[in-house]
């Protein structure tokens, strides 16, 4: 487990650092509105930010201790709220960093294709998509039960073992 707390100890500030960099460079120069593209990858990098946090959590949980995040044996077929939280927070914003990837290139496909078509209010779709998708995915992955510890106890994610009992 020290080898995965060591990499999300060098990673995860790195990935803040770089989320914050393009959220505070957007604020500063970008125009809202005018320059959509970058509206994009600002919104991106919240989510990024977002998802990063998840990693900063579970170095927290593993120095305080807490059990399921120490170095102690991993039960992968049993999940504490928290574990489940995780992975379930892990999936929402992880999923919403890639589809606002996904969001740029429709943008710019649309963009190709139908030059002339108004833009102004289409930001509001692509919010309603990116986050109704990753939540729905979250919901029904939730439902089911799916999340906990990985199955190598050294994050808090999809739990393999749960969907081999699904199986059964």
């Amino acid at each position: 487990m020290n080898d995965i707390i060591l990499i999300y100890l060098i990673c995860a500030p790195i990935s803040i650092i770089g989320s914050l960099f393009i959220i505070i460079t957007w604020g500063l120069f970008a125009k809202v509105g005018q320059h959509s593209g970058s509206n994009f990858i600002f919104f991106q990098s919240i989510a990024d930010l977002i998802f990063t946090f998840k990693y900063i959590l579970t170095i927290i949980l593993y120095y305080a201790g807490v059990e399921q995040f120490d170095d102690s044996v991993v039960d992968t077929k049993s999940s504490s709220a928290v574990c489940f939280f995780l992975g379930m927070w892990g999936q929402y914003f992880g999923q919403a960093t890639v589809m606002w990837s996904f969001m740029m290139t429709v943008k710019v496909f649309l963009s190709f294709f139908y030059a002339n078509i108004d833009n102004s209010n289409s930001i509001k779709w692509y919010h309603i998509f990116v986050w109704s998708f990753c939540g729905i995915n979250a919901i029904i992955i939730a439902a089911f039960k799916q999340y906990g510890p990985s199955s190598n106890g050294f994050h808090c994610d999809f739990n393999v073992d749960s969907l081999e009992d699904a199986e059964k």
